[in-house]
């Protein structure tokens, strides 16, 4: 078995059609799996929602808001 690791940065419109592409492909193919991470700050729950309903429906769907925040900086002390 091969674990292939894809990161693609699409316009908006087309990622509905991206994870349709992946589902297909999946559905086709026996013993293939998927899992698909959608990042995007701009969106609303409910919009990465919509991009992720594909038709037959995703077997498991997470979606897990995330909140950008401002960078940590950890300065650490070395005393000798």
């Amino acid at each position: 078995m091969i674990k292939i690791l894809i990161v693609a940065d699409l316009p908006d419109e087309l990622g509905r059609a991206w994870c349709q592409h992946v589902r297909d492909f999946d559905v086709s193919h026996f013993g293939c799996h998927f899992t698909i991470t959608a990042l995007a700050p701009d969106k609303t729950v409910k919009e990465l929602g919509e991009i992720l309903d594909v038709k037959p429906p995703l077997q498991h769907k997470t979606i897990i808001e995330h909140k950008v925040q401002a960078p940590i900086t950890i300065v650490r002390d070395r005393k000798s």
